[in-house]
């Protein structure tokens, strides 16, 4: 069979194909990151890790609670940034002392073996050393921040930019408000955050690509994925809420029989697809990812992650056992206390007042709807809330499925998951005013 043969078969069942292709290629890009010699990476490392001591543990640059920093899985990402580094207290608290040794010396020579062992830290792909690593090869841990803000800067304007182009202002400025819940001015500061946000930026600035809904289905399986390869089990719940958010807007006013129940189960359906896309991915990778280190260490990872996958859905953290309500609770408490609370304030009561002005005015100047005409158009706006408030409950399922991961780190990133809600409620008010562009059939 020749490759061109090959590629047709890709390219018209690319869902059967998508994800063996990328566990290929992340398999590939992480074997290729670990052929880089330590000692390009060490001294930029070595310094970087002083930087975070010297900051201190859990460092607030803003002052606000929401703005704090995860330096101490920085400096984890850091020393995952080599094949070797030596035996500390930060590797020790992840990895099997018993096997250490014998990975150490492995992994000295053998790419391929480093970058399936990972220092003992094995039920992860730390896949975000594709990208730390040959950064550390060039520049220090200051530096590369530099270069990070400047990214996480331009990506945020096209992202801003691409939701205005597509839906108005009102949206674009619902998702300035995400951005602040999602804490972004601090994020490009911390490796520990960039794989969440820069995914999450991609998918906005890319917004346009994901109004097909066939190749919706295709984006966010790839999405899934990727964040597994990246992240190391921050908020990843962020990849998949925020931009379907925006993919149910197109939804309102590109669906035949718009403000109808059939266009409701449409949007709904088309959500909850996406959803489990988004899913699937996720855990198949992750699950090849012990595959493939069982193999290569013949070791058995499968059972080390079992464990931790026992252990991080539990309702057990801090030797006691929490209810689900009180993990929510937290979450919502942490993203939602002071100085943020007022911000939050001030942002809904402007959003409500600018819509509510805008509805008045358009109604003094327009011919006054009957009142049959003017029901109809509120139950479609009501029907094309609905999926929005649907994906604005994702939160909530996460904090109740992970609650032992989401009660532990609910200071450091999961309250994060709580932008989700925000946007939802706000991007639901403004469908309701009517306030996204083409929502009543004007062009889009």
């Amino acid at each position: 069979m020749s490759g061109v043969t090959v590629m047709r078969i890709v390219r018209r069942h690319p869902l059967r194909f998508a994800l063996p292709l990328l566990w290929l290629v992340e398999s590939l890009l992480l074997v290729l990151a670990n052929c880089i010699p330590d000692r390009l990476v060490k001294s930029h490392i070595a310094a970087g890790m002083a930087q975070l001591a010297a900051e201190g543990t859990y460092p607030k640059p803003l002052g606000a609670p929401q703005s704090v920093l995860d330096n101490f899985t920085d400096a984890i990402i850091l020393q995952e940034s080599q094949r070797t580094s030596d035996w500390n207290n930060t590797i020790a608290l992840l990895s099997d002392p018993a096997s250490y040794a014998a990975d150490h010396a492995a992994s000295v020579h053998n790419p391929l073996y480093a970058a399936f062992a990972n220092q003992g830290y094995a039920r992860y792909w730390h896949g975000y050393t594709v990208v730390t690593k040959p950064l550390l090869a060039l520049f220090g841990y200051q530096s590369i921040r530099m270069i990070s803000f400047f990214a996480a800067g331009l990506l945020a304007f096209a992202a801003l930019a691409a939701i205005r182009r597509e839906f108005g202002s009102w949206p674009a400025g619902v998702l300035g408000m995400g951005f602040m819940a999602m804490a972004l001015p601090v994020a490009p500061m911390c490796m520990q955050y960039w794989p969440v946000m820069y995914v999450t930026l991609v998918s906005l600035a890319g917004i346009r690509m994901f109004r097909d809904y066939r190749r919706r289905v295709l984006l966010f399986l790839c999405i899934g994925s990727v964040i597994n390869y990246l992240d190391i089990l921050t908020a990843p719940l962020l990849t998949l809420g925020v931009p379907l958010l925006f993919c149910m807007l197109y939804d309102l006013r590109d669906q035949p029989g718009r403000g109808g129940w059939r266009a409701l189960l449409g949007s709904i359906r088309n959500a909850v697809l996406c959803s489990v896309a988004w899913g699937v991915a996720y855990g198949l990778t992750w699950a090849v990812k012990w595959v493939l280190s069982t193999i290569v260490l013949r070791r058995n990872i499968l059972q080390n992650a079992y464990a931790n996958i026992v252990i991080r859905s539990g309702s057990d953290a801090f030797g006691q056992q929490w209810t689900k309500w009180q993990t929510i609770s937290k979450n919502l408490h942490v993203a939602l206390q002071a100085p943020m609370a007022a911000f939050y304030v001030l942002f809904f009561a402007v959003l409500v007042a600018w819509l509510a002005a805008r509805l008045v005015m358009i109604h003094a100047v327009a011919v006054r709807p009957s009142p049959r005409a003017f029901a109809r158009g509120l139950k479609g706006n009501v029907m094309g809330a609905l999926p929005i408030l649907l994906v604005g409950c994702y939160p909530f399922v996460w904090w109740t499925v992970m609650q032992n991961h989401s009660q532990v780190h609910a200071e450091l990133f999961v309250f994060k998951n709580t932008a989700i809600v925000l946007m939802a409620a706000a991007l639901a008010l403004t469908v309701l005013f009517g306030g996204v562009r083409g929502q009543n059939g004007e062009d889009a």
